[in-house]
């Protein structure tokens, strides 16, 4: 569960977020939609605690301000819109990275590795 409450973000002195409050549960989908600029990936941003803000973003309840980056990224991750990248990937590339972060990734066999990536995308 995510739960924002009273998240306010500012570049400079021009505020950009300002009050945003939701919880989304387990399985449960958000659409964020709003004009260019409008703050959108301001907020995941502040999610993923790569931005200073103020208020509160809880992470199955437990603030992620005080969740270690390692461990946060175990549990939430993000693919920016647009990024200039050395090649291209296929989604199955994308999936194996997001494994990266778990030490036992790196002790499997490349077949079981693959097997796990396949099984993820069926889902």
């Amino acid at each position: 569960m995510i739960e924002v409450k009273n998240l306010k973000f500012f570049y400079s002195k021009k505020v950009i977020l300002n009050g945003i409050n939701f919880n989304l549960k387990s399985g449960e989908n958000l659409a964020i939609l709003g004009e260019n600029g409008s703050g959108k990936s301001t907020l995941l941003k502040c999610m993923l605690n790569l931005l200073p803000y103020s208020g509160e973003i809880l992470l199955n309840g437990k603030n992620i301000k005080s969740i270690k980056r390692k461990d946060l990224s175990k549990q939430i991750a993000y693919i920016p819109q647009s990024q200039n990248l050395p090649f291209e990937y296929e989604v199955i590339d994308i999936v194996l990275m997001s494994r990266i972060s778990h030490k036992s990734f790196l002790k499997i066999t490349l077949k079981k590795i693959m097997k796990f990536a396949r099984t993820l995308l069926k889902n």
